[in-house]
């Protein structure tokens, strides 16, 4: 599936949840930033 691929290339997840008689809901998470930690000392 290209389109899971590309969230989770992202740092995403996607879930597909299908009910009978009810519809399917399809949730996509993407993270709004990628944070990288250069330095992680604290001074006082």
């Amino acid at each position: 599936m290209v389109s899971k691929k590309i969230i989770e290339n992202h740092k995403g997840s996607i879930a597909i949840v299908s009910e009978e008689n009810n519809g399917t809901t399809i949730e996509v998470t993407l993270p709004l930033k990628e944070y990288k930690v250069i330095n992680t000392e604290t001074f006082v």
